[in-house]
């Protein structure tokens, strides 16, 4: 098999932007109701952000392995994903530790400087993530919470070593053995967690395996029609229905469920959109935005309009990372 058929993130014929964006805004609009304390709508009993981010896992663990596979160099595909993660995520934590937290805090200036919780914040720049800035949104609804997003960017970039590690000692043997790698893992985390009720959110690997999965697969299915994988998710999801699904079986079918719409649909959404990926930008900023908005009470009066104006200002900020630091930061990746 050629490198080039394994070319399949730079196509842009696919539902996968409007996807992403679609699971950064759900993650905002599940927040909106869990830090003001309101009962949010759900789906099987999950958030609409937890589906969210089960998207971008499953979108994730698709595009990265044909990004590997496209370039399979250990050192290369670690720097593109190192180039992706932390140019904005260091800007986003210096922000929020120098600008924010200084103005939404009880103490003053210097006596939060002062405190050694303030820098080990920082920590966040190298996925060590710390939620919590002194005196910072103490009386909100929802207290000291800072960024409670950052926690899942650390675990999609073990998600990202494990790929690459594996890749690079099934070496030349990877189109063969990687699907069984695969098959094993995911084998694996279905039977570590069998024995348990396990949270929806602890299943996020699973999603990332499964993406990775139909991408090894996808030239071998690609032969089937899309009439057929409708009427597949169909029956399974009829199945689910019918006999009380696990989180388990509901997660490996929704990543299963979004892959197929991505990869067939094509949702073209607005140039702005097309040319500034925001869905980055808009998970690292959502969450403290909508904590200072909700320092100051709005929200109890005016929950929807407080919902639009975190909309606005996260997208513009959004907008802004994608600009200044994301864009810049990927012109220095590694070529092939």
């Amino acid at each position: 098999m050629t490198m080039s058929q394994y070319n399949t993130t730079s196509d842009t014929n696919n539902g996968f932007d409007f996807l992403r964006l679609c699971a950064a805004y759900s993650v905002l609009f599940a927040h909106h109701f869990d830090l003001t304390k309101t009962m949010g709508p759900a789906v099987l009993g999950v958030s609409l952000g937890g589906w969210g981010v089960a998207t971008f896992f499953a979108l994730s663990g698709y595009l990265v392995t044909g990004s590997y596979l496209n370039d399979p160099h250990f050192g290369r595909f670690m720097a593109r994903r190192a180039l992706r993660i932390f140019p904005a995520l260091i800007v986003c934590v210096l922000i929020t530790v120098i600008c924010i937290g200084p103005w939404m805090s009880s103490l003053e200036v210097q006596q939060y400087f002062a405190h050694p919780q303030t820098w080990q914040y920082l920590k966040a720049m190298v996925l060590n993530i710390k939620f919590t800035l002194p005196g910072v949104f103490v009386n909100n609804p929802l207290p000291n919470a800072v960024n409670d997003s950052l926690w899942t960017i650390r675990l999609e970039f073990k998600l990202y070593l494990y790929l690459g590690v594996a890749c690079w000692l099934l070496r030349q043997h990877r189109e063969k053995l990687l699907p069984a790698l695969l098959l094993i893992s995911v084998i694996y985390y279905v039977y570590k967690n069998s024995r348990a009720t396990v949270d929806f959110h602890d299943l996020f690997p699973l999603a990332f395996f499964v993406g990775m999965a139909i991408h090894v697969l996808s030239k071998t299915l690609v032969s089937i029609r899309l009439s057929q994988y409708i009427a597949l998710a169909l029956i399974v999801l009829a199945g689910l229905w019918l006999f009380r699904p696990n989180n388990l079986s509901v997660m490996m079918v929704w990543a299963g469920l979004i892959l197929v719409i991505g990869k067939h649909f094509t949702i073209r959404l607005p140039s702005w959109f097309r040319t500034n990926d925001v869905s980055y930008g808009i998970y690292l900023y959502a969450f403290p935005i909508q904590q200072i908005v909700y320092s100051t009470g709005w929200h109890q009066a005016y929950f929807w309009l407080t919902l639009m104006l975190i909309v606005l200002i996260t997208t513009v900020l959004a907008y802004l990372s994608c600009k200044w630091v994301e864009q810049p930061a990927m012109r220095f990746k590694p070529k092939r």
